[in-house]
């Protein structure tokens, strides 16, 4: 999924240095934080304790795992949606909504739902 984020790892392997989110490079901070923070322009990533959370000004964040897939998305007016993957390798992706309602088609494309 172009969603997905991919990560750059130091020379050691162990820390990530940088996160590619659709083609669009967040860097880490040089800022001394508790938390890594990647930034790009106004946009950013946080890393949290089970993944990676990014978020934009005007209040609409993505949940990732540590993994790198996406498995939540919103904004600040409480809208919702929970990514469920099917188990294994393959990782067949079903979105649902806070109603269950599917967000996603059998073709992996996202939709907007104009009405329920």
């Amino acid at each position: 999924m172009r969603e997905n984020l991919l990560f750059t790892y130091d020379s050691l392997g162990q820390y990530v240095k940088s996160i590619d989110k659709g083609g669009v490079i967040y860097e880490k901070s040089s800022a001394i934080t508790s938390t890594p923070v990647f930034l790009n322009e106004t946009y950013k990533i946080t890393q949290i304790q089970n993944g990676y959370l990014w978020e934009e000004k005007h209040g609409e964040w993505k949940l990732f795992g540590l993994d790198g897939k996406m498995t939540s998305f919103g904004n600040s007016n409480g809208a919702l949606s929970n990514l469920i993957y099917d188990p294994g390798s393959s990782g067949k992706l079903t979105g649902t909504d806070s109603t269950g309602f599917c967000v996603f088609d059998p073709c992996q494309q996202m939709r907007m739902k104009t009405s329920y």
